[in-house]
């Protein structure tokens, strides 16, 4: 294997587990900040999505980066572009009920969810006004060249495990994504447009690990992306690829800072590093006990 050292595997879990603190220490690092704080009081301003929702959201627009209501954006000192496609979701009908108590003569009045109706969201790049605070560390992409092999050592296990690979200048309806996995087809595809050598191989080995860890589906997409980026940053320090810049935005904002989700991941995350690194020949969606 060019340009990695091989290592014993008690060697390669210690450089693993160091790896994977720093990445800990770095998120922990950034929830004490002022900054982070700020823009957490910020979110907590929107509205939270169901699963259902999330799905209607990225089924209409799949570059979304922050969805609200026409008023909440208002009030957070926002307005909608005039002609702004606004994004459908469902919104729960909730109406007053009253019922009388026979015993007490008494007349309760209740609000109960009698149904749902259609509502609109907004983007925020359909909007213009007052800044939102962003995360004090935003996922960066990585410049210059990757280390000799590590593409082609990915790349190899990609097709081991029964899927395709294709790079192209940009993903169909989403220019800022850098990558995505069809599970359904069986295919990797990474983004090259405006995307270094070393940008792409993290890709490469972020879609990997979703292929790994999440093949047979994933219930709550927030911890499969940490999950996923917490292993490209482990594969990349293996090659000797600091991937911090980017990894450490993209992780803590889909932990929303949280250490403590960071550490529930440690094990799978740490696990398929290690088979990635020492044993490619696996199953596609294989359980990495």
């Amino acid at each position: 294997m060019s340009g990695r050292k091989r290592l014993s595997p008690e060697v390669r879990q210690e450089k693993l587990d160091a790896a994977h603190e720093r990445l800990v220490d770095a998120v922990a690092g950034l929830v004490s900040s002022e900054d982070w704080t700020r823009y957490l009081k910020a979110m907590s301003r929107f509205h939270g999505y169901s699963a259902a929702n999330v799905a209607m959201i990225m089924s209409q627009r799949p570059d979304a980066e922050l969805v609200a209501g026409y008023r909440a954006w208002q009030a957070m000192g926002r307005q909608v572009h005039k002609g702004a496609k606004g994004i459908a979701i469902w919104s729960p009908v909730v109406r007053r009920i009253e019922t009388e108590d026979p015993e007490r003569g008494e007349v309760e009045v209740a609000r109960r969810r009698t149904g749902f109706r259609i509502a609109y969201v907004f983007d925020v790049t359909d909007t213009e006004g007052d800044e939102i605070p962003l995360p004090p560390a935003r996922a960066r992409l990585l410049e210059g060249d990757a280390p000799d092999g590590m593409w082609d050592f990915l790349a190899a296990q990609v097709a081991e495990v029964g899927y395709t690979l294709a790079v192209i200048p940009q993903l169909p309806g989403r220019p800022s994504a850098n990558g995505e996995t069809d599970f359904l087809a069986r295919q990797v595809i990474v983004a090259a447009e405006d995307r270094s050598p070393a940008a792409q191989a993290k890709t490469l080995a972020h879609e990997l690990a979703h292929i790994l860890l999440h093949a047979r589906g994933f219930e709550n997409r927030h911890r499969a992306e940490v999950e996923a980026e917490s292993v490209a940053f482990l594969v990349c320090h293996s090659f000797g690829l600091d991937s911090m810049d980017y990894s450490l935005g993209y992780v803590s904002g889909w932990s929303s800072g949280s250490t403590d989700q960071v550490l529930a991941t440690a094990q799978a995350v740490k696990q398929c590093a290690a088979q990635i690194l020492g044993a490619p020949e696996v199953s596609a969606g294989e359980k990495v006990a």
